[in-house]
Parts: C-alpha cells; structure tokens; sequence
C-alpha cells in the first residue's frame, strides 16, 4: 500500500468490505461460506458503479482489494486509476507473471514482495494485483473476483483464508506534490454464489466522517477512519449514503500548497471483519 520512504503518501481506502469467516448463517440467512484449502469457496462477484471518479491527474487506484491469511497476501484487482499505474514496475520485469483475460478485458499480473505494516501487525508479505490495460480502464462493471483468483493459482500465486474483500479508492502523493479528488459510489454490491451480501443490521447513519472512528455499524457494514498526519494541511471527508455499501468521498492532500516531506496517510474501511 505505501510506496517508497522517498514519498509523502497520501493514501485512502474507501472500502465497503466483506470478510468471510466465521460461524453462524452466511450473507442473507444462506449457509456460511467457509474458506476451503488454499482459496477461499464460493464464488464472488462484485457489483459496482462509480457514478464520479475525480482523480484530477493525480494518483489515485479504483481496486477491488482485500486480504488473506496462511498465506499472507494483500491483493489488488484494479480497475481505473490516475497517473501512476500500479505497481510501477516495467513490462520486463520478472515480477509480472504474464497476463489473464476476465470480464472479456485484459489484466497485466503481478506479484510482489513487501516488509511493513499489515493485517497482523508488521512484517513480511505478498502482494497480488490484476491491473486492467489502459485502454479497458472502467468505473462500472461486474468484476468476477473468484476467476481473478483462480487465474493467479494457475501462475503459483496461492491464496489463503479470505480475511476481508473491499471496493476502494485510494489515493497519494508524492513529495512536493499534491493529491486531491472526489468519488461517489453509487453501487457496491458484493455476491457469494450469487447471494448479495446483507445490508441489514444496526447503527444509525454517521453521516459526514473526518475524523478517526472504529469498528461501529451502519446498514450491515462496519466503518472505520484513520488518519496519521504530521503535515500542516490537508481535508478528507467519507459519507455513507445510506444505501447498502455505496458512499461519497474527497481527498486534498493539502488544498493550499503542495507538500514537502511531511506524512500524510488516510484510510477509509467500511464493511464487516470475520477475523
């Protein structure tokens, strides 16, 4: 997720997300999904439509992204982004596995290895992303996530158990520079075996989110906001719509003046944690 210690990163995950272990019913009263072997089972599917996507020529990722545990492995399946394409390494380099094709466009895969902070603390770990092609970048669409991860096993690339499954935008910004941009979700519907996930379940809406928050409820998702700025500027704003997982969101890594070196990183989560 971070970049090099040469960046000022701004970074936000917006992200209506779903985990999927644990007891009890599944997603709409169906049989629970339970990780099986090296891949979680199942099959997913995510519904999506970004009805705005600003990046203003700036970094910025749309991605389905998540994690998994034995192996740990943070994955990227992304479908627009800004100026930078993820994860900034050359068609010649060993760590592009080749490529796929899912939902009739074609995917560049890569697999890389990071140290850092993550789901268990901070250590090593995988990264996986599917990066669409420039010509079959989108902001709507239906992405089947299952065949992404079938694809990466055929390639050596094993997943664990599914910790959590997200739809995000993230965004930085590099020293001196500036990132700002705005995005509305206007769909946001993850499936197992073509069941939507519940929308159901508690809390009262949060409205307008701009400061650090945890792990409360609204429409069956969990929302979280975290922010470590050390900078002198800067605004990010999340808002929950009120529908199931869509919501709006902005970002300014400073709107004033470019930043210098100083740290400015921003994460957005809203979804539900099965650990």
């Amino acid at each position: 997720m971070k970049k090099s210690l040469s960046l000022f990163i701004l970074t936000v995950f917006i992200s209506f997300f779903l985990l999927t272990c644990g007891g009890g019913g599944g997603p709409g009263g169906a049989a629970p999904v339970e990780p099986s072997g090296p891949g979680p089972s199942g099959q997913y599917v995510l519904e999506y439509e970004a009805s705005t996507y600003n990046h203003n020529g700036t970094n910025s990722y749309l991605t389905v992204y998540g994690w998994t545990r034995r192996p740990l492995v943070e994955f990227y399946i992304v479908e627009s982004f800004g100026v930078y394409r993820p994860p900034g390494i050359a068609p010649s380099d060993p760590r592009r596995k080749g490529t796929i094709t899912v939902d009739g466009a074609t995917y560049d895969i890569y697999h890389t290895s990071r140290t850092g902070p993550n789901i268990d603390g901070n250590g090593p770990f995988q990264q996986y992303y599917s990066v669409r092609r420039d010509a079959n970048r989108r902001t709507s669409g239906t992405v089947s996530v299952s065949k992404h991860f079938d694809e990466w096993k055929k390639l050596g690339m094993e997943l664990g158990s599914l910790y959590e499954i997200a739809l995000c935008v993230e965004a930085y910004a590099g020293s001196s520079e500036r990132a700002h941009g705005n995005a509305t979700i206007a769909k946001n519907i993850f499936k197992i075996d073509g069941v939507p996930i519940s929308t159901t379940g508690g809390g009262s809406n949060p409205g307008s989110i701009t400061s650090n928050i945890n792990g409360q409820r609204f429409n069956g998702y969990n929302y979280e906001f975290w922010t470590d700025a050390t900078s002198s500027g800067g605004s990010m704003n999340l808002t929950a719509t009120g529908n199931g997982g869509t919501f709006t969101c902005s970002w300014d890594s400073d709107s004033a003046t470019k930043q210098s070196s100083n740290t400015y990183n921003i994460l957005f989560r809203m979804g539900r944690r099965f650990p």
